[in-house]
């Protein structure tokens, strides 16, 4: 039982059909497009309920900061805000000094430091203090350095009959706001200025009332950037102008501005924030959720998604597996027929009971085999009768070949044998002159080599076959080899008063070729531009390269080759007309045996030619396992011919 549970599994997810694997596929596609559309379209729609949701509540949050910092300095400057009952132009007596100012100090804990400042010239200094009250740890007392404020911006503004709060100062790790406000007789008359410093650290304790989340904070930056306020202790005092949200809401002190872009925070992580102009006191109220918290729900929301979404796609794939399998097993039955029968057994027979289209399918597969049994011995009779025609077809052919081969080399036999029977006769006339003899040994030496050349073509062609095959390679330099067959060819070039120029576009001419085989195809190639050059012209023989291959060019200004000849000048036993007329001996294998040394090594030989101008064959020879190339890359020479 659990051998046939893990083979069912096998069957199911790993077994080798295509076709059910194919079905898998599409079946989880269309089944999981539909959750993949909906997972995304709800994470979506839940990320930007949330953003939004998240960019209220710390807008919300911000505005409620910065109320309570307004609301804190406001009823600091309105408990020093006096109007007192005198009539006249002078300032509060002496004797009400210290009831004055120790009350107020009592009245608001957050003044650390109070006095009175006189404005009435003709009964005390004007701009210096009358009485000053300061805080020293849980004592209140007198404090005899009075000071002069006379020329003083914040004096001057409350003498003026304005309130004045100057920029928080920090002192000893905590910030401090100084405030200045007049005081008015009956007559609203300014009798005195009262000077106040506060100590800002209660708004951070009214701040502390402000949740966001568990880990969201709420601080407090002065116009010029500095932070007045945090929950870290540490971070009171820095500067935190370059922030986004800072530096907008201090150059344009209309926005309340909020940003789901995240940033880095004052404490260093990635947070979003919102903040708000605090217009009364030119300050900016932050409100900043680290995103870690901030983006938990969307995490966890996703992680449930993504958690429903592999669940149920394991669902789907165990369910089109099955389903798969239950549809596959009588096709893959057919196809085990077809290939049995398919390989020659015809008595092999598919047995499927479905009652539909694949049954019948498997009942005409079954008559096929039938069919083809019967057509078995048909067809080995056939094959055998085809097998018979192309044997009987290639020995028709090797025939001609070896008959055109006979004729061939007979005909080129005959012409300089004649020859020398001819000369031999001539040699047995009694009344022979040493200069006849002399001159038939001539005719008898040339017809010698003719026979030579004939006879080094056969054994060229039957070392070499008729498709060489490239073995025993090793670098060697091209443009010495065709040095050295030019050399040899000095004798022919002075009877037929011929120049030579061999010359190269390429410091290295190195490639790894049979040397045997390839100087075969110089020397036929150089001995058809001397035989077939005009008396007096000259043959050009040229080296260039590229990186990869070497062109040798072979030029001379002779007879040419005719138009009608082009086509068949590579092929075996053939010479085009006008060089049967110009040399009657040859077999018609030199270019046949230089096209298959040059296939064989895997290069390329073509020619350009104009009837009684001139002809240029081109050899291109790989260069094999050789480096880079130096010297002047020689341009592509394509095959015109």
């Amino acid at each position: 039982m659990r051998t046939r549970y893990w083979y069912w599994i096998w069957k199911t997810f790993l077994g080798p059909s295509r076709l059910r694997k194919k079905f898998v596929r599409n079946f989880i596609l269309v089944g999981s497009l539909p959750l993949i559309l909906m997972g995304a379209v709800s994470v979506y729609l839940i990320n930007l309920t949330h953003k939004i949701d998240v960019r209220a509540l710390e807008l919300n949050i911000a505005s409620q900061g910065a109320l309570k910092a307004e609301r804190f300095v406001d009823q600091v400057i309105s408990d020093i805000n006096l109007t007192v009952t005198y009539e006249d132009l002078a300032p509060i007596k002496a004797d009400q000094y210290d009831v004055l100012l120790s009350g107020m100090m009592k009245d608001n804990l957050d003044i650390v430091d109070i006095s009175l400042v006189c404005t009435t010239p003709d009964f005390c200094s004007s701009g210096y203090e009358l009485r000053r009250w300061s805080k020293i740890g849980e004592s209140q007392v007198v404090n005899s350095n009075l000071r002069n404020f006379s020329t003083e911006k914040s004096f001057l503004t409350s003498s003026g009959g304005k309130i004045f709060r100057s920029e928080p100062e920090l002192r000893d790790g905590n910030f401090y706001l100084s405030a200045l406000s007049p005081i008015f007789n009956t007559r609203n008359q300014i009798i005195g200025v009262i000077y106040a410093t506060l100590d800002l650290q209660k708004i951070k304790e009214s701040l502390s009332e402000l949740k966001l989340g568990s880990t969201g904070y709420i601080y407090i930056v002065s116009q010029s950037g500095k932070i007045l306020s945090h929950q870290n202790k540490d971070l009171i005092g820095k500067d935190v102008s370059n922030i986004a949200i800072v530096s907008d809401i201090l150059k344009d002190t209309s926005l309340n501005f909020s940003n789901n872009v995240y940033y880095s925070g004052v404490s260093g992580n990635s947070v979003s924030g919102a903040g708000v102009f605090i217009n009364s006191l030119n300050w900016v109220a932050v409100a900043e959720w680290p995103a870690l918290e901030s983006q938990s729900l969307i995490r966890t929301i996703f992680i449930q998604v993504t958690m429903f979404f592999l669940a149920t796609l394991l669902i789907i794939t165990i369910f089109a597996s099955y389903v798969a399998l239950k549809l596959i097993e009588p096709i893959a039955e057919i196809r085990q027929g077809t290939s049995i029968i398919g390989s020659g057994d015809f008595n092999y027979r598919v047995s499927i009971k479905t009652g539909d289209e694949l049954e019948d399918l498997a009942v005409n597969l079954n008559k096929m085999a039938e069919h083809l049994k019967g057509l078995e011995e048909l067809r080995d009779l056939r094959l055998k009768t085809e097998y018979l025609s192309q044997s009987l077809a290639k020995e028709k052919d090797l025939s001609k070949l070896k008959d055109q081969f006979i004729t061939t080399v007979t005909h080129q036999f005959n012409t300089p044998l004649s020859v020398i029977n001819w000369a031999l006769d001539g040699l047995r006339d009694q009344d022979v002159t040493r200069d006849k003899i002399n001159e038939i040994s001539t005719i008898i030496a040339k017809s010698q080599k003719d026979i030579v050349a004939i006879v080094s073509d056969l054994v060229t062609l039957s070392e070499i076959g008729f498709r060489y095959q490239k073995e025993n390679d090793k670098p060697l330099d091209l443009f010495e080899l065709v040095k050295k067959v030019t050399e040899a060819f000095s004798n022919s070039l002075k009877i037929k008063n011929i120049k030579i120029t061999l010359s190269k576009s390429t410091e290295n001419s190195i490639a790894t070729i049979n040397e045997f085989t390839i100087r075969k195809v110089f020397e036929n190639l150089i001995d058809n531009a001397i035989g077939y050059s005009n008396a007096g012209s000259e043959v050009f023989v040229d080296i260039s390269g590229t990186e990869s291959t070497l062109v040798i060019k072979v030029s001379d200004k002779g007879i040419g080759i005719p138009d009608k000849d082009k086509d068949s000048i590579f092929q075996q036993f053939y010479r085009a007309t006008n060089a049967v007329a110009k040399k009657n001996v040859g077999t018609g294998l030199g270019l046949f045996i230089c096209k298959s040394i040059v296939d064989g090594h895997g290069g390329r030989i073509w020619f350009e030619s104009k009837e009684n101008v001139e002809t240029t064959f081109f050899v291109q020879i790989p260069r094999g396992n050789q480096g880079i190339v130096g010297g002047v890359v020689a341009p592509k020479i394509e095959n015109k011919a």
